[in-house]
């Protein structure tokens, strides 16, 4: 029984190392989705934006948090209805 075990735990092991994914591929994987959110903010699409939020999202521009989708889509409606883009960004990872 306690082989059994073993090699039950052995077989986790190796199957849970061949799933994981790289540092470079999460990295990539960091880099696109950010890429992907910064581009509503260009194609000025607010409903595009809300669907990368949560209703654990946090936002705190000046300093005063926005908490959860739909109040960090209502503070920030003001700038996806200007005709561009106020800011934009890209992403900077390590």
């Amino acid at each position: 029984m306690t082989r059994l075990l073993y090699a039950a735990v052995a077989m986790l092991a190796v199957t849970s190392l061949t799933c994981a994914e790289t540092n470079a591929e999460l990295n990539e994987q960091v880099r696109k989705t950010e890429i992907a959110f910064a581009e509503t903010m260009v194609d000025r699409d607010l409903a595009a934006c809300a669907a990368f939020l949560t209703d654990d999202s946090v936002f705190m521009p000046n300093g005063k948090p926005s908490r959860g989708s739909s109040e960090i889509v209502a503070a920030r409606k003001l700038l996806f209805e200007v005709a561009s883009a106020p800011f934009s960004w890209e992403p900077q990872l390590c």
